[in-house]
């Protein structure tokens, strides 16, 4: 489901839904000018975990769940889900301010309130991604999910964030983008 969502994330601009937009034509496949949505949800994710991890290590005292990560805490997570929606909401509304909205008619300058309601929900379910996995981890009593990538858990212990966040992003749109419009 997490593949599937990533994919969803990468070719939704490009469906026939989107194909009367003024900026999706040939360029698009040349540039890449479709991935913005999918860098979206990657810069989200990231920097939660950058965010997370460097004010964690300067600033952290209060453990948020030992049991499950004993090296997580409460001012890394705010610090975390502070970071990543500065830089979701930067990369959101300087890509638009060049022409080149993250979705258009959707996330855009226009519909502010679903790019900040987005970058704010992305670190949230990014940490919920990360003490899923650790959880499993747990249970299974093993230090990594893999031997590729020494000390760092292994590729399924970095995608961890990366696959919920892609998840909850995608049910977030599909609501968006269907007129399931809430009144703000």
């Amino acid at each position: 489901m997490g593949i599937q969502s990533l994919y969803f994330l990468r070719y939704i601009p490009l469906s026939s839904e989107f194909e009367s937009l003024s900026y999706f034509n040939e360029s698009v496949y040349q540039y890449g000018i479709s991935a913005m949505l999918l860098m979206y949800m990657l810069t989200g994710s990231i920097g939660n975990d950058i965010g997370a991890y460097f004010i964690g290590v300067f600033f952290g005292k209060h453990k948020l769940n030992e049991r499950i990560s004993p090296h997580k805490t409460w001012e890394g997570f705010a610090g975390g889900v502070v970071f990543s929606i500065i830089l979701s909401l930067a990369l959101a509304f300087i890509c638009d301010s060049f022409g080149y909205p993250v979705l258009k008619g959707y996330i855009d300058i226009e519909h502010w309130y679903w790019v900040l309601l987005l970058s704010s929900v992305m670190p949230l379910v990014s940490v919920l991604g990360d003490l899923a996995f650790s959880a499993i981890k747990r249970h299974y009593q093993i230090k990594d999910f893999g031997i590729i990538i020494p000390g760092h858990g292994g590729i399924l212990d970095r995608l961890d964030s990366i696959i919920f966040c892609s998840i909850g992003l995608v049910s977030f749109l599909v609501i968006i983008m269907n007129n399931w419009n809430f009144k703000l």
